[in-house]
């Protein structure tokens, strides 16, 4: 991840400017995007320097600010850009240069996926060198190291993919923790894209007699599903 990290440029990876823009405008605080344009297309108001975010030498000036159309990133939930957003603010206290923010914003996400891949190994009760094959291919590595959720993304899902296992073959029971860390997870899934709301159904994995009684095991299912539909829509 650090060999990429040095060796894509920035804005390599597909749609990446994009992606940028949304990290930029969560971390700011605003959650949702503007309607800029006649179109209502999604966007916002930007200095004229976060055009050149590829230029380590460019500074911000918060005088020169135009509208900035961001459309396909716009209606992505606030979720799937915490953590880049949660660097780029963090390093907005320290410097004026859009490529820091820009490289901040990608390590921020780097270092989350980083650690949900570990833990996704740590948990995971079979097949752990299969799981870190597919954590190194190479473009599982671009996207990890790149400003797109989708990083994070793909980790999360091998993460809660191997946690829900480590529950049904391992452990053989639930408990109040397992509970929350699974719910989290497949919510912070809903809410990042639409199709990984599937994913949910990995609940039905563990069996229904490592609750605490059936009413309880039916309640978890029943709430996880119900949420992450109610996120997602």
């Amino acid at each position: 991840m650090l060999a990429y990290f040095v060796i894509c440029p920035a804005g390599m990876a597909p749609d990446e400017e994009a992606h940028f823009y949304r990290a930029y405008e969560i971390s700011q605080g605003d959650l949702l995007s503007k309607h800029i344009s006649a179109d209502g297309s999604g966007g916002n108001v930007f200095p004229n320097a976060m055009r050149n975010f590829r230029d380590p030498e460019t500074v911000i000036d918060t005088n020169d600010t135009s509208d900035f159309v961001f459309s396909n990133t716009s209606l992505y939930s606030p979720v799937s850009y915490a953590p880049q957003a949660i660097a780029i603010r963090i390093a907005d206290i320290f410097t004026d240069r859009p490529y820091d923010l820009f490289v901040a914003g990608r390590f921020g996400g780097a270092v989350f996926a980083f650690a949900l891949c570990v833990l996704a190994l740590c948990f995971v009760p079979f097949d752990r060198r299969l799981l870190f094959l597919i954590m190194t291919f190479p473009l599982t590595l671009q996207e990890m190291i790149s400003m797109s959720p989708d990083g994070v993304l793909i980790a999360l899902s091998l993460f809660f993919t191997s946690y829900a296992l480590y529950i049904a073959i391992k452990k053989k029971r639930v408990d109040t923790a397992d509970m929350i860390i699974i719910a989290a997870a497949a919510w912070m899934l809903a809410l990042n894209k639409i199709v990984y709301v599937v994913f949910c159904l990995l609940v039905f994995m563990i069996p229904k007699e490592f609750f605490k009684s059936r009413k309880q095991a039916a309640a978890f299912r029943l709430t996880v599903i119900l949420v992450a539909v109610i996120l997602n829509i």
